[in-house]
């Protein structure tokens, strides 16, 4: 099924048994951890969240839980500075091993300084954690020693101890850090630097960089955000169908303004806000491409 018509899809349904409450919303919890889905957004985050909320747990709720737990609504999780250095350190252990098996050549033998396993080991790194209540995170890697089934991380001078293999073939890792169970996922990871994981249910995209790397980034400007609250863009590939407005003409929040049609399907794109039309830039019966700004085939500007 294509990824943009995900609706036909959208029951799945986990249920969990055990002896008592704690017990089954700990193994339900347990179990979102490790419910693997891609290509689609999904309400994971919230749920294993809520598995973890203590009056959630208790049993002390009510019909308006929802509404009184996440008045303004649930943006992630906020992570405590144990959870910080857990991810922090599993990302460095990723990173590691992702670079050594980059360099492990069969029926080679390279003496090189920059792929000898020990330096870069000892090599210096350093780790940004993202968060959604303060500024991301750095955090000084000064080690790191893989050995099976068993990784040591010093993190901003303190070890860091991971139980389980650091794996790339499982897509979900059953770790212990510091001898507490610790499960991520991982979905992408490069020598690069660039590591996203799923901890608790919610995506994390962290970046590792070695010191020579970190030298760089002072010169490197910040990406510029590109506001797009005024402009309608085509989320997915199509056909315009028809566009229901023109230039200079004045419309309503969540008016109609054209359709698309995609897979045999029609797709109303609606005003996101009150205003007048400044531009159109599409017609019916032209295909487009999920677009970014950058490189707009279809879009309507409001005045």
């Amino acid at each position: 099924l294509h990824q943009f018509f995900f609706l036909l899809i959208n029951h799945f349904q986990l249920i969990a048994y055990a002896n008592d409450r704690i017990e089954t919303i700990n193994l339900m919890r347990d179990a979102l951890d490790e419910y693997v889905i891609r290509g689609v957004t999904n309400n994971i985050p919230l749920l294993r969240d809520i598995m973890s909320e203590d009056r959630y747990r208790s049993g002390n709720i009510t019909t308006k839980y929802l509404f009184e737990t996440y008045p303004e609504g649930f943006h992630g999780v906020r992570l405590n500075e144990e959870e910080t250095r857990s991810i922090a350190a599993i990302a460095a252990a990723l990173f590691t091993h992702h670079r050594h098996r980059a360099v492990n050549f069969l029926n080679s033998v390279q003496q090189d300084f920059s792929t000898n396993t020990q330096s870069m080991n000892e090599q210096l790194l350093f780790v940004k954690v993202p968060h959604i209540d303060r500024e991301a995170s750095q955090h000084k890697i000064s080690g790191v020693q893989i050995i099976p089934d068993n990784c040591t991380v010093t993190l901003d001078g303190k070890k860091v101890h991971i139980e389980g293999p650091i794996n790339f073939c499982n897509t979900v890792l059953n770790l212990k850090v510091n001898g507490k169970p610790c499960n991520v996922q991982i979905k992408s990871c490069d020598t690069a630097g660039r590591i996203s994981l799923l901890y608790k249910g919610c995506p994390y995209d962290l970046n590792v960089t070695t010191s020579t790397a970190q030298k760089y980034y002072k010169y490197m400007p910040e990406p510029k955000k590109v506001d797009l609250s005024n402009v309608i863009v085509a989320p997915m590939p199509g056909m315009i169908k028809s566009v229901s407005v023109k230039v200079g003409q004045s419309v309503s929040e969540c008016q109609e303004t054209c359709v698309i049609e995609a897979m045999k399907m029609q797709n109303s794109l609606l005003a996101p806000k009150s205003g007048k039309v400044k531009a159109v830039n599409c017609e019916a019966g032209k295909a487009v491409e999920e677009g970014s700004s950058s490189s707009i085939r279809f879009d309507l500007v409001f005045g």
